[in-house]
């Protein structure tokens, strides 16, 4: 569940950024640019994940967590489907932050996948970036990471994330 913004401790740029780019999500504002994307990046332990859940009480929106293992199946075909239905959901919910916690553990193995899962997690990765970059659903993700060098370079690729933060210990 979303936390209080007093729960984070420091991280005050972070903070000032969400509240800024609130206001683009606000009918009258319709002119301003809306961050589909941040990533955050630290050491385990820095409040990565806390930062999410407060940014869902910042913009005063639901939090969904994205939990790309969960979507994983054994038959064929079948995660693939899971994750369309997710994102189907999320467009449909409306208004939220989406919270991919851990996102290099989640998406681990995209380089090896047709040797390892038959392209399973290849192709939900690809599904996922492609929803990410063509969503029109007012929605926040935001994904977090211990170790920028182990996500695939396609998740870090320019107009994927409007903003990276760098979340050190409080």
């Amino acid at each position: 569940p979303p936390v209080a913004e007093e729960a984070v401790g420091g991280l005050g740029i972070l903070k000032q950024y969400l509240k800024n780019r609130k206001a683009a999500f606000e009918p009258q504002n319709a002119h301003l640019p809306k961050p589909k994307a941040l990533l955050l990046v630290g050491i385990p332990g820095s409040g990565k994940s806390l930062t999410c859940k407060a940014a869902a009480s910042i913009f005063g929106w639901p939090l969904i967590r994205l939990d790309i293992s969960a979507l994983k199946a054994s038959l064929v075909g079948e995660s693939e489907q899971r994750m369309r239905q997710a994102t189907a959901t999320i467009d449909a919910f409306g208004r939220a932050v989406v919270w991919i916690d851990e996102a290099e553990k989640a998406f681990s193995g995209v380089k090896s996948s047709g040797s390892t899962d038959g392209g399973t997690t290849a192709s939900m990765f690809g599904y996922f970036l492609s929803w990410l970059q063509e969503t029109t659903s007012p929605v926040l993700v935001m994904a977090t990471a211990n170790r920028l060098k182990d996500l695939p370079p396609e998740f870090l690729r320019a107009g994927r994330f409007d903003a990276t933060f760098f979340v050190d210990i409080p």
